[in-house]
């Protein structure tokens, strides 16, 4: 009896204990339950950050730290949609269902979710 005590005992430490390391990515990605050093962030990559403006004034938001492989687009509401990079002709095109922003020397297009493509120009800080 005493075995089984200790048995369930260490098998919820266990849970516990990786249950506590699990960290989600992004909402794309898969959930890691141990940090392992392949999956550790390099601490050493700069974010990025461009500001895109509309015709109607409103400011968009693009961030990443891996040269727009993934990047957050955050809107005037401060909705966070996590887009990923797909392969275009030229400039940056990143996507994610119906959001997307396509962008080249300082000027580009956003579509967000069923709403209409919309120019947009980048803001220099």
């Amino acid at each position: 009896m005493r075995y089984i005590n200790v048995i369930i005992a260490l098998l919820l430490l266990s849970y516990i204990w990786s249950r506590s390391y699990a960290v989600q990515i992004s909402p794309n990605q898969i959930v890691a339950t141990q940090m392992t050093s392949k999956q550790v962030i390099n601490m050493n990559e700069e974010e990025q950050v461009l500001k895109f403006i509309d015709p109607d004034n409103i400011v968009v938001t693009l961030k990443t730290t891996n040269n727009f492989e993934n990047a957050e687009l955050t809107d005037q509401r401060g909705i966070v949609y996590y887009l990923k990079r797909v392969k275009t002709k030229n400039g940056i095109r990143l996507e994610n269902g119906n959001t997307s922003i396509h962008f080249n020397s300082g000027s580009g297009i956003l579509k967000i979710g069923q709403g209409r493509p919309i120019k947009v120009i980048e803001v220099k800080s």
